[in-house]
């Protein structure tokens, strides 16, 4: 259970709504035809190194300002600074995604908004217990109705090169390792090495499949132009529109609660009372996640992605340690 609640926890930072409601897989990985397998391969190899190298990072270092310290010697501040705007675009596409959730469903914007920072709000206050939880019920409901949306046949015609679909997959890992690696690095302490390796594997093979059964879905039904193309896949079954629709809430608001807990943390180094620190947060990514959800996902997440790739090539190389023992022991 242990081992499932932190598996819980990685996939609800990740599966954001970007990821639920089948836009980010359409962005990065549905533009490559039968190519995007070799994208998909890349991505889990890489998601299970990544999110293992965290992992057992996390033994000497719990937070990004650590990390930054560690890493990046006088220049953490800045460092600090631009994993701070990273987490933030995060939690902006996840205000984003709430935004054009709620112009699908023909609700109020405002209503919508304001129940999602509340239910943020309370569930933070809650502590990392509430968060386990939570995750431990949403995501295997959001990984059903993905299953069940996706019982379609795939498009095998070739729209790019190999080496775009190769591409694609290791930008998107490196787009997602940001927010997700200072998560592992706040969370891992509490697991052993080997538990580590388990969760990992697990976490990546089910983004894997993934990525695998609803990219087959959103290239054979032609959903890519649409904002929330798995939405457009459930259109012919009200229920599963309707079970469709609320997974993809479930995937912005685990996503967001987790990254907002991260910056938040960072945060309390300067504002002592946690409660202001997480409604400044909430604050921002609500005035950033007006910018609008597909042009942060295909634009502003490439700052993430350069960010990431720095990140890991640099803590990689001077964690030679770590760096052995994910290659030749674990």
């Amino acid at each position: 259970m242990k081992i499932i609640g932190c598996v819980c926890l990685l996939l609800g930072c990740f599966m954001g709504g970007g990821f639920v409601s089948g836009r980010e897989i359409a962005e990065y990985f549905c533009q490559n035809g039968s190519l995007c397998y070799a994208g998909i391969g890349c991505a889990v190899v890489l998601f299970f190194l990544l999110t293992l190298f965290f992992l057992l990072l996390s033994e000497k270092i719990c937070s990004f300002d650590m990390f930054s310290k560690r890493y990046f010697g006088k220049l953490f501040p800045l460092l600090n600074i631009l994993l701070s705007i990273s987490v933030l675009i995060i939690i902006s596409s996840m205000f984003a995604g709430t935004i054009a959730l709620a112009e699908d469903l023909n609700i109020s914007i405002f209503l919508m908004l304001a129940t999602t920072i509340i239910l943020c709000f309370f569930a933070l206050k809650r502590g990392g217990s509430l968060l386990t939880k939570i995750n431990i019920i949403v995501v295997p409901l959001m990984l059903i109705f993905l299953l069940v949306v996706s019982s379609s046949g795939f498009d095998s015609v070739v729209k790019s090169s190999e080496f775009d679909g190769l591409f694609d997959g290791v930008v998107y890992v490196f787009i997602n390792i940001v927010s997700l690696g200072m998560f592992a690095l706040e969370i891992g302490k509490n697991y052993t090495t080997r538990q580590k390796v388990i969760i990992s594997l697990i976490t990546s093979l089910i983004i894997g499949s993934v990525f695998v059964f609803v990219g087959r879905a959103i290239v054979a039904s032609g959903a890519e132009g649409y904002t929330l193309p798995n939405i457009m896949l459930a259109k012919e079954n009200i229920a599963l529109r309707i079970g469709m629709r609320v997974c993809v809430y479930f995937g912005l608001f685990t996503t967001l609660i987790s990254n907002v807990f991260v910056l938040a943390n960072y945060l309390n180094n300067f504002i002592k009372e946690k409660t202001v620190s997480v409604l400044l947060v909430l604050s921002l990514g609500l005035f950033m996640g007006s910018i609008g959800f597909t042009y942060l996902v295909r634009y502003a997440y490439l700052i993430t992605g350069i960010l990431g790739i720095l990140m890991v090539l640099v803590s990689f190389v001077k964690e030679k340690r770590i760096g052995r023992n994910l290659f030749f022991k674990s």
